[in-house]
């Protein structure tokens, strides 16, 4: 008789014979103690690092904005400086040649005013002949100002276009 058998049957009685056992309640829970301060004060620290980090955070991201909308508003401003500049310039240029040109008028004015009053000082001893007398009466030439002004305007287009290829 081999001994695999028995115990098979053995297992079979046994499973039937067996009873779940209940599980044994738990205790209860004992109340909680009410916090000492020592709990108190590292639940507080820690509440307070919480709080710092996040507004850290919080402070860190607004300045990164801040520096950002700062670069930019630099970079603007740069840049009206950099046309105030050429602007500066081309002014310059343009009042530079109105005061020559100015001054060249007054001159020729002042030349052509001492020579009327030369000729008021000391009038000629002899009759004028007919080339002096068709001279005197042919009226002096007057400089031409439709010309000046077209010579002006292509002054002011050429450094326009100057300013603009910068």
């Amino acid at each position: 008789m081999s001994i695999l058998p028995m115990m098979g049957r053995n297992r079979d009685a046994r499973a039937q014979q067996r009873i779940e056992p209940q599980p044994a309640p738990y205790p209860p829970r004992p109340e909680p103690l009410p916090p000492g301060p020592q709990q108190l004060g590292s639940t507080s620290l820690a509440a307070v690092d919480a709080i710092t980090e996040h507004s850290a955070a919080d402070i860190d991201m607004v300045a990164d904005g801040i520096e950002h909308a700062a670069h930019e508003e630099a970079e603007g401003l740069r840049e009206l400086a950099r046309r105030m500049r050429t602007s500066g310039a081309l002014a310059q240029e343009r009042l530079a040649k109105f005061v020559s040109a100015a001054i060249q008028c007054s001159d020729a004015a002042r030349l052509m005013r001492e020579r009327v009053e030369r000729r008021a000082e000391f009038p000629p001893e002899t009759e004028p002949t007919a080339e002096a007398q068709h001279e005197a009466a042919a009226p002096a030439p007057q400089p031409n100002l439709d010309a000046m002004e077209q010579h002006l305007a292509e002054l002011s287009a050429s450094h326009t276009e100057k300013a603009e290829d910068r």
